[in-house]
């Protein structure tokens, strides 16, 4: 079974099994680490977002949020709970957007859905070719 197919099943079970995370203070953390070493912009963009609980953080902080994920039952949550953002069904390690992007995050530990040092290289290649000058991942 691969890693998308699980969690194409999980996707209903997905916030009840992460419900001991505290999305809200990792998303502080990263925003005060943007403040301190970002360029004051507010465009934000979740790699492997899931079902969006840190693009709800983001939103509700004030940044125009949005998340791309492989998995589109979770896109579909999370597009519930953040009907105001703008989510994409793509590959982290392959992405493309429309304006470059003043803050990129990836929580958890979903950089290791890129699997090898091939895919991680191009993710981190796509992160900065989304980057606005100044940008933060």
């Amino acid at each position: 079974m691969s890693v998308n197919a699980l969690y194409t099943d999980l996707s209903g079970y997905y916030d009840l099994m992460c419900v001991d995370i505290d999305y809200q203070a990792q998303s502080n953390a990263i925003r005060r680490l943007h403040q301190l070493f970002g360029n004051d912009g507010t465009t934000h963009l979740d790699l492997a977002c899931g079902t969006g609980p840190h693009v709800r953080h983001f939103i509700d902080i004030g940044y125009t949020s949005s998340g791309l994920d492989i998995n589109q039952p979770m896109l579909d949550i999370a597009a519930t709970r953040c009907p105001e953002a703008h989510f994409s069904l793509q590959d982290m390690s392959h992405f493309e957007v429309s304006e470059p992007l003043d803050l990129i995050t990836c929580f958890l530990y979903s950089i290791h859905y890129s699997d090898g040092i091939e895919k991680l290289t191009a993710c981190i290649s796509s992160v900065h070719r989304a980057l606005e000058r100044g940008g933060v991942f």
